[in-house]
């Protein structure tokens, strides 16, 4: 009871209260010290950090920098070749489809050359058949009118030897009988009288005929190698140099044919 009774006395006396309140706000000073020194130094420290995170962000800030500043060159490098190669590239598509149209154009036009071709050779061929059968036929027959040419010669010699065979007959009529006049006169010699020009140019005429096919044979040879492998102006002069050699043949044996 004593304690309590100066407890009492204590708060109601002045100078008590002073230093209790003097001790209570050095209390207080003390802890918003502490607390302050403890939010200074978690403010330093977080100052700090915020420094070191600031410093590692510049760092990768530059580095990124750098990064990103490379691959903008690599990426302008790119856009360049990209143009460059796009250029040509349109360029060679260009001369691309020019050069195959220009293929696909030579490629019909050398089909059409080769079925023209194949239709001149087969042409040419027909034609050259044509031709020597027509050379061939042309000289049979030129070979048959020369050898009725020549046989035709002989005629009028038979003829001029029966004439000359009644003439006689006519002239010796006093002489001779009846009987006499009907027989036939004897064929005279060759080479003697009217008849033997008709007999020698009936000979001439058919030594002729062999002697026109010798010179002829090789000037149709001539001919059928001319256009076989010469074309046709080679075999044409061939064919020429043959018809006139037989054209010369045949005014020859005519000559020869004709009568003494």
């Amino acid at each position: 009871e004593q304690e309590e009774e100066q407890e009492e006395e204590q708060e109601t006396d002045p100078s008590t209260l002073l230093e209790v309140s003097k001790k209570a706000v050095e209390e207080k000073e003390k802890a918003i010290s502490s607390a302050l020194a403890k939010r200074q130094a978690d403010i330093k420290r977080q100052a700090e950090e915020l420094d070191r995170v600031r410093a590692e962000l510049h760092g990768l800030a530059a580095v990124e920098s750098r990064d990103i500043g490379l691959l903008r060159n690599r990426l302008e490098d790119l856009d360049r070749d990209l143009a460059y190669y796009e250029r040509d590239f349109r360029a060679k598509e260009v001369a691309y489809l020019a050069s195959k149209a220009q293929y696909e154009k030579l490629k019909k036009r050398k089909e059409s050359m080769v079925e023209h071709l194949t239709i001149m050779t087969l042409d040419l061929e027909r034609r050259k058949e044509e031709k020597l059968n027509s050379l061939y036929e042309s000289m049979r027959q030129k070979e048959e009118l020369v050898d009725e040419e020549g046989e035709e010669g002989s005629l009028p010699g038979r003829a001029d030897r029966a004439g000359a065979s009644r003439q006689n007959g006519s002239e010796g009529d006093g002489g001779k009988t009846p009987s006499d006049m009907v027989d036939p006169p004897a064929a005279p010699e060759p080479g003697q009288g009217g008849g033997g020009g008709g007999g020698s140019s009936a000979a001439a005429a058919a030594a002729a005929v062999p002697e026109t096919k010798s010179r002829v044979a090789p000037q149709v040879g001539e001919a059928a190698t001319g256009v076989a492998t010469g074309g046709d102006a080679a075999g044409t002069s061939a064919v020429a140099a043959a018809g006139s050699l037989v054209t010369t043949a045949t005014s020859g044996n005519r000559e020869k044919g004709a009568p003494g």
